[in-house]
């Protein structure tokens, strides 16, 4: 009964938050916003099912990750760029349903983005590329260590919560978002300038 009542609790913010933000970001109707909304929880439900991970919480995390081999790698790459304890905790204690959501959100502005720059005219590389330096890519896990990690690799999920509130004190700041958008596009992604941003202490 309390999960019951912690997961409603949940949809119901996560509702009220993303059905008027599809509604402006993706053009919606309220009609449209909402099933777009209820299909990403049907999803999240899906994904959380098929996805039993072997622990609850980040000091669950914390504790296998001090004899499974795998994520106690994943964890000093995540450390590596950037992550805190304080971080593993905001992104692990929430619900997995939750973090379903902000993914599937994140690929929904990556996407709306890009239709967007293609309706300007843009060719579909140039577009992905504009796309690519406005929206931050994230990642859950990076089990293959052999994997080519450059800027550009996605980032631990666990900062996402940071960028935004550092993107979010830039716009309060500058409103037109004219010094922030000059700034992030000097870099040849988004990833690129978190990383950057993250070693230079601001985010």
């Amino acid at each position: 009964m309390w999960f019951q009542n912690r997961e409603e609790t949940a949809i119901r913010r996560l509702e009220n938050f993303y059905v008027p933000w599809f509604q402006t970001m993706g053009q919606q109707s309220f009609g449209d916003a909402k099933a777009i909304f209820d299909g990403m929880i049907q999803k999240a439900r899906a994904d959380s099912k098929k996805s039993q991970l072997p622990f609850a919480d980040a000091d669950g995390l914390l504790r296998l990750a001090q004899t499974d081999d795998r994520l106690r790698k994943d964890l000093e790459w995540k450390k590596e760029e950037g992550v805190t304890e304080q971080d593993l905790h905001w992104w692990w204690d929430m619900l997995g349903l939750e973090r379903s959501i902000l993914f599937q959100t994140d690929h929904f502005s990556r996407l709306t983005h890009f239709s967007a720059l293609r309706t300007q005219g843009h060719t579909g590389d140039e577009a992905f590329r504009l796309m690519k330096q406005a929206n931050a890519i994230y990642a859950y896990f990076v089990w293959n260590s052999n994997d080519p990690r450059d800027e550009n690799y996605p980032l631990p999920a666990e900062l996402r919560d940071r960028v935004n509130r550092r993107t979010e004190r830039e716009m309060f700041a500058d409103p037109s978002g004219t010094q922030w958008t000059t700034l992030r596009d000097s870099f040849c992604s988004f990833n690129a300038f978190v990383r950057h941003e993250i070693k230079a202490g601001r985010i």
